[in-house]
């Protein structure tokens, strides 16, 4: 197929364009502010959006992404997403593009992903990254971007089985694993992981930055809701979710098939986390990127401060 070698490299490329705020070359402070304003609509997100499916989204938001929904059949009701579709999309008819899908963090919304979003579009303009479809999916609250054991959210079934073909159904997309990435912050990153890992069928790249890479062993106090929550406490449940269980299992379906990258700050409180992934990965013999940024945590503030675009072109082969 034709997409297929080209296709994996331009979202490989693009998979590092989360993080530049610090060293985008080409707007001053003033312009950024102002973008800032613009993408957000002159208005703070809020701070915990509802966890509903079809989360009510404020148009004056939503700066070029449009709110679509689909009908579950698991849920038997509307599920909300946004997607971004790139300039080029209504001139060429024939054009097909790939897809990244961003996978918010703990009590997040489809807004959350907006910090993303401007530094994609900031990077497309200036040439830095190539043209593609966006999907901002709603992952609940503290789902992990698993299937609760009790059915009430599926979010796991929900995505794999039901969004992405809607989304290849309904957009011109690359609909091959060569056109597929995912990529994720904080409980995004677990989620990014654990959906990668499991179908690896599905996707191309992925991207976890700041994540939540807890194991059976570690479970963090951060995710102890969703733990209970989602695998009611079970440790047995929750350890055949995890990136560490599913990236054993899988090696050998991953192992140079999936552009794998972890993005961490030094003082975020899951640092240790993703350094016993990261060596698990080099034990399985596992390609991977692996960048640790000096003095960044988990908050929003410092946890985008990552490489320039040039850095893109350190990773073609």
């Amino acid at each position: 197929m034709k997409y297929k070698t080209t296709t994996l490299f331009l979202v490989f490329l693009f998979s590092i364009s989360i993080g530049f705020i610090d060293d985008l070359p080409s707007k001053s402070s003033e312009s950024k502010k102002r973008d800032s304003a613009t993408i957000e609509g002159g208005k703070p997100e809020e701070k915990v959006p509802s966890d509903v499916w079809n989360e009510p989204i404020d148009p004056e938001r939503l700066n070029g992404r449009i709110h679509r929904t689909f009908m579950s059949r698991t849920l038997g009701e509307e599920v909300g997403y946004l997607i971004y579709l790139p300039p080029s999309y209504e001139r060429d008819k024939q054009k097909r593009f790939p897809v990244v899908y961003w996978l918010h963090g703990v009590r997040g919304g489809l807004l959350k992903g907006s910090i993303f979003y401007r530094r994609y579009l900031d990077a497309m303009n200036n040439d830095e990254a190539p043209e593609v479809i966006l999907v901002f999916p709603k992952g609940r609250h503290y789902s992990l971007y698993c299937d609760s054991v009790d059915g009430a959210k599926p979010v796991e079934t929900v995505i794999i089985n039901e969004l992405i073909p809607h989304v290849d159904h309904m957009y011109r997309t690359v609909a091959e694993r060569a056109g597929r990435a995912i990529e994720g912050s904080s409980m995004g990153g677990f989620g990014t992981f654990h959906l990668a890992f499991k179908y690896p069928e599905l996707f191309c790249a992925a991207t976890s930055l700041i994540g939540a890479l807890n194991d059976s062993e570690n479970i963090d106090s951060r995710l102890s809701e969703g733990f209970n929550l989602m695998f009611g406490g079970n440790k047995e449940r929750f350890r055949k979710e995890t990136p560490t269980y599913l990236v054993k299992e899988n090696a050998d379906k991953i192992r140079g098939k999936i552009a794998i990258r972890i993005f961490d700050g030094d003082k975020d409180f899951f640092y240790e986390h993703n350094e016993k992934f990261h060596r698990l990965l080099n034990d399985l013999k596992i390609p991977h990127s692996y960048t640790i940024l000096p003095g960044v945590g988990h908050k929003n503030s410092s946890r985008h401060k990552l490489l320039s675009p040039r850095g893109i072109y350190l990773v073609s082969s």
